[in-house]
């Protein structure tokens, strides 16, 4: 098993590379691209990509703004910038899909969209879902009165304090449920995640995975997710576009909003012909980490060899998995 290492141009107006990984099959039958979620960054999912790659799929994941090596040497992990990073993070994601299917231009392509990155895909989807084979969204959730006190309240995140200071607050509001919910001893990256808890004197060498946001990145995170969820988001997409949502039974972070009843009634109304709603019981918010996670590997490699095929004529296929 191997990996590559490419490097883009982003779309930011700082200049940022734009670093991506691909996990490469000889005469791929499928590309996953995964778009990863807050906080972490593309070669977590190392393993992930080398599953993939020894069943012939090509895995491809990029580091997003904020997020990677180079956030972390330049001392802005969990900050964005001053700008319409909605638009920044689409853009980037497509500039890598250029990028890949220049050398793949026949191969099926699919996006694989987890937590944050649900909502950076399915923002994407609403532009470019021509572009792509399918969709899998995991960790994302319906709208809720969470999402609209957080965008009333979201100025004060820049306003009361610098955009680039580290929220100590909010990051244990988010994550405090990983170590309260389940009963459980903490794990090596548990503690990990508990070293950077509260402020610390001395400089900090945050890891690239479980590093704290900044204000301006909640800013930007709640405005996000607001955008990806609020009603006729999925409007603009094609509604023969292949959709897979996946979630945790016990998801900390997602609460109900996790059932995606909304969403569920949304695409339905919208007239989409291929949609699964699958939960996993006895499994959390990383659906692709931990435990026993090649049971999930190996429900995307059945659903995507199904979608990979010539497109038939078929009624549409709403389902409700557990």
């Amino acid at each position: 098993m191997y990996q590559e290492h490419y490097h883009l141009k982003s779309s930011h107006p700082d200049k940022h590379p734009l670093d991506y990984y691909s996990w490469t099959a000889d005469h791929p039958k499928a590309i996953i691209h995964y778009v990863h979620g807050m906080s972490e960054s593309a070669i977590r999912y190392q393993p992930m990509g080398e599953w993939f790659q020894s069943q012939g799929i090509t895995f491809i994941a990029h580091d997003q703004v904020g997020h990677g090596p180079y956030a972390k040497a330049h001392d802005s992990l969990g900050y964005f910038g001053p700008y319409n990073m909605k638009l920044i993070l689409v853009e980037d994601l497509y500039r890598v899909i250029c990028d890949v299917k220049s050398v793949n231009p026949n191969v099926p392509y699919f996006l694989i969209g987890h937590s944050m990155g649900s909502f950076i895909s399915r923002l994407f989807l609403q532009k470019y879902s021509h572009t792509v084979s399918g969709a899998i969204l995991s960790g994302s959730a319906d709208h809720s009165f969470v999402i609209d006190l957080g965008k009333l309240l979201s100025p004060l995140l820049t306003k009361l304090s610098r955009p680039q200071a580290t929220n100590f607050f909010l990051h244990r509001f988010l994550f405090g449920g990983l170590f309260t919910q389940f009963k459980r001893q903490p794990s090596e990256r548990d503690l990990r995640i508990l070293k950077y808890w509260y402020p610390q004197p001395e400089k900090v060498d945050y890891p690239l995975d479980g590093f704290p946001f900044t204000n301006d990145g909640f800013w930007h995170l709640i405005r996000l997710v607001d955008s990806a969820t609020k009603k006729g988001w999925a409007k603009t997409i094609d509604p023969h576009l292949p959709l897979y949502f996946m979630n945790g039974a016990n998801d900390f972070l997602l609460g109900p909003s996790k059932k995606l009843s909304g969403t569920y009634q949304e695409l339905k109304q919208a007239h989409f012909q291929d949609v699964i709603f699958q939960v996993y019981e006895k499994r959390g918010h990383e659906l692709f980490l931990y435990d026993n996670e090649e049971v999930v590997y190996h429900d995307i490699l059945t659903w995507i060899s199904q979608h990979s095929l010539p497109k038939q004529t078929k009624s549409n296929n709403y389902s409700l998995r557990k």
